[in-house]
């Protein structure tokens, strides 16, 4: 995700450039094959990816290297969401390579996709294999990704004070290395992390920073990241129209980018205010939107916010045992929380035995559980 870390290849999203008035410079060459290659590679620097997606085709079907065709096919499906197909030409690349950085290209993007699909726990110890790797080679610029990439997936598998901490490394180090980009996005995951835990000061001023760095550098993803945490962080202040007002500035900006997996986020976000404002109808099409992105992309963390918004909101016939299952199966403890906690609200308000339901909530949070504060 920068083109500071060639060895790893990194996807789009950490590109130190801006989409908007990008234009990918065509190379010619005698070589068919190598042709399509570097085109393709030129779009989808340019998160152009379905383009991207075409020509790394052609010149697999051309006889370039399997290995590097795969690898690129992977990095444009998962950026599009397409998480499962993306697995298929991870594992496609690592079996027609014996080459060590190609190797690591593919296990960090595999680890990703399944970080996409909440399989948290598969993509974890792939991360700590790859973080142990750079660590022996004094790869920096590799390791402070690896633990960008970690310190998320020990989020969505609600270890919270854990990917802090890894966050916190991989933030000093981008510093270290004065990786602006890198900077950024740490920053960003960081706000996340603080939001969750209530720390409303320390999300809103890591948000901030990244904000002002993405601007300076005209980088269309940072800025868009970086407004939807704003959102999200101003929501939990209560403050509902600055919320909505960097929504819709985030949703703009992943809508041009065409990416479904933030803009399926920031559409529940949008959803969750409106709830908020008793504005059900409104609530009920965005989490319906959501939902249906969360679907294609096979998120089932965010299918689980969309229908529980959708059962919050009044919609019928949300089937929140089966939520509460989802989140079993993926191990994500805190989704698991929030559904159950709802449950027990939704069937005391059905029954009128408040009583019994307060009883039930106190039981499932306790002391030290987190404040709803989630995704």
């Amino acid at each position: 995700m920068d083109t500071d870390l060639p060895r790893l290849r990194l996807p789009c999203k950490f590109l130190k450039i801006s989409v908007g008035d990008f234009t990918p410079k065509m190379k010619f060459w005698d070589n068919r094959a190598m042709n399509h290659y570097e085109n393709a590679e030129e779009f989808r620097l340019a998160c152009r990816y379905s383009e991207a997606r075409e020509l790394y085709e052609r010149a697999l079907s051309a006889g370039h290297d399997p290995a590097e065709c795969h690898l690129g096919l992977g990095h444009v499906l998962r950026m599009e969401g397409s998480f499962a197909e993306s697995l298929k030409h991870y594992e496609a690349a690592l079996e027609d390579t014996s080459d060590r950085e190609l190797r690591t290209d593919a296990l960090l993007g595999k680890a990703l996709a399944q970080r996409g699909m909440c399989r948290h726990n598969l993509a974890i110890p792939i991360l700590k294999e790859i973080r142990r790797e750079c660590e022996s080679e004094d790869d920096e610029e590799g390791l402070a990704y690896t633990l960008w990439a970690l310190g998320g997936a020990y989020r969505i598998a609600g270890k919270f004070k854990k990917g802090l901490n890894i966050l916190h490394q991989a933030l000093a180090l981008y510093r270290y290395l004065d990786d602006r980009q890198g900077i950024t996005y740490t920053n960003c995951a960081l706000g996340g992390i603080y939001r969750i835990l209530g720390d409303y000061d320390s999300s809103f001023n890591h948000y901030t920073s990244a904000n002002r760095e993405a601007l300076k550098r005209d980088d269309l993803f940072g800025v868009s990241y970086s407004y939807c945490g704003l959102g999200n962080t101003f929501r939990m202040r209560n403050s509902m129209d600055m919320a909505l007002n960097n929504f819709y500035r985030a949703q703009e900006g992943y809508r041009i980018l065409k990416d479904r997996v933030s803009y399926a986020y920031t559409i529940w976000a949008m959803g969750t205010v409106y709830k908020i404002q008793g504005e059900k109808e409104k609530a009920t099409d965005k989490f319906k939107e959501c939902d249906g992105l969360f679907e294609a992309t096979g998120d089932s963390r965010g299918k689980i916010y969309a229908r529980t918004g959708m059962a919050e909101a009044g919609v019928r016939g949300i089937d929140l045992d089966e939520l509460v299952s989802l989140a079993e199966e993926y191990t994500l403890p805190w989704e698991e929380l929030i559904v159950r906690t709802l449950k027990v609200v939704l069937e005391g308000l059905s029954t009128g035995d408040l009583d019994q339901s307060y009883a039930e909530f106190e039981t499932l949070w306790r002391p030290d559980s987190l404040p709803l504060n989630i995704p």
